[in-house]
């Protein structure tokens, strides 16, 4: 079976100069809905904006845009896998057909809603950094220098000396020796278990660090190792962000979480 990725891209009523400049460089076929063709206009101002719209061209590239209603909060970045379906399945349109968010024992907030709208709509989800990007590798440990890797890197990334997750990472230490694992293959089996993963995105940067990861395909968790896990990080959240976590506006902004304050009384008098 193969599957075939779109790029969907989300705009503030650039859509269409976006899909036209597409067609420019790739002379593919040009195909608009507007909210006025959907008879689905919220705002007689975006009445010409695109509610669907792709450039297709003959050697198979493939590009989706939509502008976002002015009602819907948004910004680069945020809700873009949500409105992408949204708008998909309101028109019976191509929709997407993968997602690749950061999944792993550390972070997994993905839990809540990504992975069951992903399964729900039959997507696939490549999920990346099963290994949290270095701390459930075992080698940055709980008041141990992190050694030749942060030596290499000029700096140690933050994630990497979070309390919480050196915290946690020897607890799961403890348990993958229990287990008769390495932290890594645990690591790699409990991110391919979960029923709405398609597949785990590894980045080896050398041969042995490849070896070791084939080398745990094969491991297989049972109900009671999982159970133990969820105690150590429960299902659904985060051991503290990555450092390349997107915040969207909704959260960096505290006037986006707070009524105006004259509106802020339980009972409006």
């Amino acid at each position: 079976m193969s599957v075939k990725a779109v790029t969907h891209l989300n705009f503030r009523g650039d859509a269409r100069a976006a899909l036209t400049f597409y067609q420019s460089v790739f002379d593919g076929h040009l195909a608009v809905v507007t909210y006025k063709d959907a008879g689905n206009i919220q705002d007689p101002a975006e009445a010409e904006q695109v509610m669907w719209g792709q450039v297709a061209a003959e050697n198979g590239f493939r590009v989706m845009a939509h502008d976002v209603p002015a009602s819907q909060p948004w910004d680069q970045g945020e809700d873009a896998f949500f409105l992408a379906h949204w708008a998909a399945e309101r028109r019976g349109l191509e929709r997407f057909r993968t997602e690749q968010p950061p999944y792993s024992i550390l972070n997994r907030a993905i839990e809540r809603e990504v992975l069951p709208v992903c399964e729900r709509y039959g997507m696939g989800t490549l999920v990346w950094s099963p290994l949290a990007m270095g701390p459930l590798t075992g080698r940055h440990r709980r008041g141990r220098p992190s050694g030749a890797h942060a030596a290499r890197m000029k700096w140690v990334p933050q994630h990497l000396t979070d309390q919480r997750k050196l915290d946690a990472v020897e607890q799961l230490l403890v348990l993958a020796e229990q287990a008769g694992l390495s932290l890594t293959h645990m690591a790699m089996a409990f991110a391919a278990t979960h029923p709405g993963v398609t597949a785990a995105v590894i980045g080896p940067r050398t041969v042995a660090h490849l070896d070791d990861l084939l080398a745990g395909a094969t491991a297989t968790p049972d109900d009671e190792l999982l159970d133990r896990i969820d105690t150590i990080v429960p299902p659904g959240t985060d051991v503290g962000p990555l450092d390349v976590a997107h915040v969207p506006p909704s959260l960096a902004q505290s006037a986006l979480r707070r009524r105006q304050a004259g509106e802020r009384a339980v009972v409006s008098a």
